[in-house]
């Protein structure tokens, strides 16, 4: 997880500065732009947009990040199609060749999409789970206010 990513979600490691990467290469903020992998499609250019603001709107966008948004927006865009397979013929099918009840295939690709969904969305700082954890403000100071806190009793008991 990178390390604003934990600042702003209130990760344990955030306040302990000794277990945080000092060396981590900062990325020039920016916004992903869409690649030449994003699919034709509107979803999921529409998909990539709104990824796009989340990450602005939590001050974590980068133009580094742009093939990323771009896997996410294409991964969304198969997910939704696998959705619309599954609503349309169902979860059973009946196999052509043996004329047996068969899973619908795109049910496991829906479970395989979603989960690296999910993994993206962790990268990203949002999904269900990390947007709990989120505590960022617009107007987020670059000072820790536990470690100004821990600095100030130094300061008293010395």
């Amino acid at each position: 997880m990178a390390t604003e990513v934990r600042k702003i979600s209130g990760s344990p490691r955030s306040n302990q500065p000794s277990r945080m990467n000092t060396s981590e290469p900062k990325a020039p903020v920016g916004s992903p732009k869409p690649g030449n992998t994003l699919r034709g499609d509107k979803l999921a250019r529409a998909k990539h947009k709104q990824v796009v603001g989340w990450l602005e709107d939590l001050k974590l966008a980068t133009e580094v990040d742009s093939d990323l948004v771009d896997r996410y927006s294409n991964l969304w865009a198969a997910y939704a199609d696998a959705v619309a397979d599954v609503k349309r013929r169902g979860t059973v099918l009946i196999n052509p060749k043996t004329e047996m009840p068969m899973a619908n295939p795109a049910v496991a690709s829906l479970i395989k999409i979603d989960n690296h969904l999910h993994k993206i969305s962790a990268d990203f700082g949002f999904g269900a789970s990390n947007r709990a954890r989120l505590k960022a403000h617009p107007n987020l100071q670059d000072t820790d206010p536990f470690l100004d806190f821990l600095e100030r009793q130094k300061a008293i008991s010395h």
